[in-house]
């Protein structure tokens, strides 16, 4: 997400305040705010610290896909239970955790499935969807443009996924400074209240955006 979408953000917004110096670590690990003396974080997820605050950004949004070829050749799901019997790739930190689905009713379905390829990094599976290697669970923010173009196609379209959020947090116990105060509304303007690759995907809007810990 950094490099894909916080990058163009951060060039205009050092381009408008040339004055800063703007120090940034691209990680996928859980940074200690405090210990580490970080002004802000942009993190994904849910957010279980009581030691921050945060600002809610724009909703994550997740889909299922798989090369045309994949599909052509391994058949297409069409139930959750279905996704047994393919092969999946899966990020590494969601390995040990289900697949959940809210169908047209509400019922709410979890479905474990055995993992044929793990890796740390979205890119990277997005890359092997395509090549057809499997069914993939991504957010749309990496998979967007490979759906548009039709390398990739959304399957179980029918069921609901969860929604994640994308946060800047930071500690309670220190002082917001106005340079943070401004990036932070420079960050909320700059999205809106769609991300930019849900437009183009069409889909629907979430649900108003609000503040809170």
């Amino acid at each position: 997400f950094g490099l894909s979408h916080l990058s163009p953000v951060l060039d205009k917004f050092a381009s408008e305040h040339p004055q800063l110096t703007l120090k940034l670590d691209f990680s996928d690990r859980e940074v200690d705010l405090i210990e580490e003396g970080v002004d802000l974080a942009f993190r994904i997820g849910d957010l279980k610290e009581t030691a921050i605050q945060a600002r809610k950004i724009l909703p994550i949004r997740f889909m299922i896909c798989a090369s045309p070829e994949y599909l052509e050749q391994a058949g297409l799901p069409e139930t959750p239970q279905d996704l047994k019997n393919h092969k999946i790739l899966q990020y590494a930190s969601d390995q040990n955790q289900g697949w959940f689905f809210v169908d047209s009713e509400g019922k709410q379905n979890s479905v474990n499935l055995e993992s044929k390829l793990i890796a740390n990094n979205g890119d990277f599976l997005m890359k092997m969807a395509i090549e057809g290697h499997g069914v993939l669970f991504s957010p749309t923010f990496i998979v967007w443009q490979a759906i548009a173009e039709g390398q990739l196609k959304p399957i179980l379209t029918d069921y609901q996924l969860r929604e994640l959020n994308a946060y800047v947090i930071y500690p309670q116990t220190r002082f917001l400074s106005q340079k943070a105060r401004v990036f932070i509304d420079f960050l909320v303007a700059y999205f809106g209240k769609q991300a930019p690759w849900d437009a183009q995907l069409k889909l629907p809007k979430s649900a108003t955006r609000s503040e809170g810990k």
